[in-house]
């Protein structure tokens, strides 16, 4: 054994080779690339790294830290500080009787790239049900938080500090923490841990996982989807009499008008309205001011199946949003408060979209990502205004389920970043006009949050990796 473990292990056997990887997707690009002749071996990347090395080897290792740490770097030693200096290389074992003999080739990398900060990547210590999210302790400690199904894990990004608690059943989290300028995803002081498990029994703690006054509170509500805050409270899919439910601070329960269909995304939240979409034949789309009540001329029916979340976009200075939703047949829809479309919606896009639209309020732009891998940015006018593939060599790939976006202004430059995650253990980035962000893709396979852990002042980007770990990049 060499020690990797692998997560949801997918494999293939194929001309006497077994494939193995934890990405269904990047597994089957590469049998894909392999049938057609384009093999790694072929590369000039790879000839650059075995340099030297003897061809007659039992397994041979490439590796490359533009993507992630390899398994046999991870550590203190000498050999690890050494490698980490260079960009890739190859291992090449070979065994000779009695004797197992390791050589290794490295290379340095040229270009830009991002690095790990210290310490990291870091053990979730179990599987990982959720992407991180952070925010600061009284003390100004960033700190983060993921379940690993039933357990709730919270841990100093910057010492490492690690403290658990347990919910009645698997569930979800959320931090109420308040955000900086428009754009910016750094959070302040954490104001409340909120968890709800499926059998709807809400938490609410401190930074410290402690339980404040009034919760564990047991609801009896079967929990449909992912919740959201919202001004102080928790936003609850669920799924009886399908509606809403608002927990307050105070423990306080109320509901929304109800739904025709259960809802299963999580609901889009601002300071003065709520949206849902459930999931159903009739595609309605729900807006509710923020007490729940469904305003007047609302629902309105989408043209067609929609699993993403919905979104809200700032249409102008007064503070008027738009709402705005995509089917799956890529439809990009945006809608006024008085239910009423916006000039230049709907939208044709072309592909399959699962994943919600993203805002992009200093750009003045809508990001979204179809499943077949292509970014597209679209105007508040329904102007298509750019498209991208993700990943290049993607292109007639199959499609990956889970695309995600998130913009931020990440470097403090006063425009959006633009980040995609899911269908692989990569993370993407791009510039508000869709140029591809210097050092990515890095390893990371779900949607970052950002935390200055080092002190520096500027903002680093948490993720967590496809083997459950949790990865942290310096921000530039």
């Amino acid at each position: 054994t060499v020690g990797v473990r692998l997560v949801e292990p997918f494999y293939l056997v194929e001309d006497g080779f077994l494939y193995v990887s934890s990405s269904a997707e990047l597994l089957a690009a590469c049998v894909a690339e392999t049938r057609e002749g384009r093999l790694l071996v072929k590369t000039e990347k790879w000839k650059d790294g075995a340099r030297g090395l003897s061809p007659e080897s039992s397994a041979s290792i490439f590796y490359s830290q533009g993507r992630s740490v390899p398994f046999f770097m991870r550590g203190s030693s000498g050999l690890s500080a050494a490698l980490g200096l260079y960009g890739r290389g190859v291992a090449s074992v070979r065994l000779s009787g009695d004797r197992l003999k390791l050589e290794l080739s490295a290379v340095e990398a040229s270009g830009p790239g991002i690095s790990s900060l210290p310490g990291f990547p870091l053990p979730a210590g179990g599987r990982m049900t959720s992407d991180p999210v952070v925010g600061r302790s009284g003390t100004g400690a960033p700190m983060g938080y993921w379940t690993n199904g039933k357990h709730i894990v919270a841990v100093n990004l910057s010492s490492g500090a690690r403290k658990e608690t347990t919910m009645d059943d698997a569930g979800w989290i959320a931090v109420d923490a308040p955000g900086q300028a428009p754009g910016n995803a750094s959070p302040g002081v954490i104001r409340a841990v909120w968890a709800v498990s499926e059998r709807g029994t809400v938490y609410r703690m401190d930074a410290g996982l402690e339980s404040l006054q009034g919760f564990p509170l047991v609801t009896g509500q079967a929990v449909s989807g992912p919740p959201a805050v919202a001004e102080g409270r928790l936003v609850v899919p669920v799924s009886r009499d399908p509606a809403l439910m608002l927990v307050g601070a105070d423990a306080s329960v109320r509901f929304s008008g109800a739904f025709g269909a259960r809802p299963r995304s999580r609901p889009a939240v601002s300071a003065y309205a709520l949206a849902a979409l459930p999931r159903s034949f009739e595609s309605e789309l729900y807006l509710m001011d923020s007490t729940g009540m469904i305003l007047p001329g609302w629902p309105v029916q989408l043209s067609g199946i929609a699993s993403a979340s919905p979104a809200f976009a700032l249409a102008d200075a007064t503070g008027s949003a738009l709402v705005l939703a995509i089917t799956e047949a890529g439809e990009l829809s945006a809608f006024g408060g008085d239910a009423a479309a916006a000039a230049g919606f709907p939208v044709d896009l072309d592909g399959t979209f699962d994943g919600a639209p993203e805002w992009a309020p200093l750009s003045r732009s809508i990001f979204v990502a179809s499943t077949e891998g292509m970014l597209w940015k679209v105007g508040l006018d329904g102007a298509r205004l750019g498209q991208t593939p993700v990943a290049p060599t993607r292109a007639g790939r199959a499609a990956a389920r889970g695309i995600s976006v998130v913009a931020t202004d990440a470097d403090g430059d006063g425009r959006e970043e633009v980040y995609v995650a899911g269908g692989g253990d990569a993370l993407y980035a791009f510039y508000s006009d869709l140029s591809v962000l210097p050092g990515y893709p890095v390893s990371g396979s779900g949607l970052p949050a950002f935390i200055d852990i080092d002190g520096d002042g500027s903002l680093d980007i948490v993720t967590r990796g496809a083997d459950d770990t949790v990865r942290a990049y310096r921000g530039r």
